[in-house]
């Protein structure tokens, strides 16, 4: 696997943490509470039931755990884990964007490095993996990246993907408290696995 891209690191170090002007998925993004960990409102990652969402005006459809809530957003869609006061929830979003033609790779390494750019925004400090540009998502090969938030004693890990299809980036950006990334892999990848263009509108 290609497993690292000079042109995401250099233009992450170009942004830094200012958020990008035109960043569509700034909706994407919130400041988490301090966590308690998987499972705090009792329900096992096992007993975890799917609900579908479908999306004419963004053209999408997607999976995510039926007992988790709705955040509001302008052009992403957002869920998160019902947690007690003061534990952080796993998120999960989706995001689209119509471009004006079909995205190439510089493209989409452009749009990855401003998605990640806003996400950081809200950390004090941050580290990022490699850029991955070969796995799967939508049925398309697209880039991803995880990452790792530090904000007070709170530490956030969380992985951001996205690819074309057609004139549209998709974003898929799912995160939680790290001490819980590695037990929450079974919904992060069903719901990654589960994002679709909606082909209805």
């Amino acid at each position: 696997m290609k497993r690292f891209c000079t042109a995401l690191m250099a233009l992450l170090l170009l942004f830094g943490c200012a958020r990008a002007e035109e960043d569509i998925f700034s909706a994407t993004i919130t400041s988490p509470t301090p966590t308690a960990g998987v499972g705090s409102i009792g329900l096992a990652i096992s007993e975890y039931t799917y609900a579908v969402i479908s999306n004419d005006t963004l053209g999408v459809r997607f999976s995510y755990p039926s007992h988790w809530e709705q955040t509001p957003g302008r052009r992403t869609i957002c869920y998160q884990e019902p947690v007690a006061e003061g534990d952080i929830p796993a998120r999960m979003a989706v995001s689209v964007k119509q471009l004006s033609d079909r995205p190439d790779d510089d493209e989409l390494t452009r749009q990855l490095s401003s998605f990640i750019t806003a996400i950081f925004t809200q950390f004090d400090r941050y580290e990022i993996g490699n850029l991955i540009t070969d796995v799967a998502f939508m049925g398309k090969s697209a880039f991803s990246t995880i990452y790792r938030g530090y904000k007070g004693d709170q530490v956030i890990e969380g992985m951001a993907i996205l690819t074309g299809v057609g004139t549209k980036i998709y974003a898929y950006h799912f995160s939680c408290a790290a001490e819980d990334y590695d037990a929450m892999a079974p919904v992060r990848e069903y719901m990654r696995a589960h994002v679709e263009a909606n082909n209805s509108q």
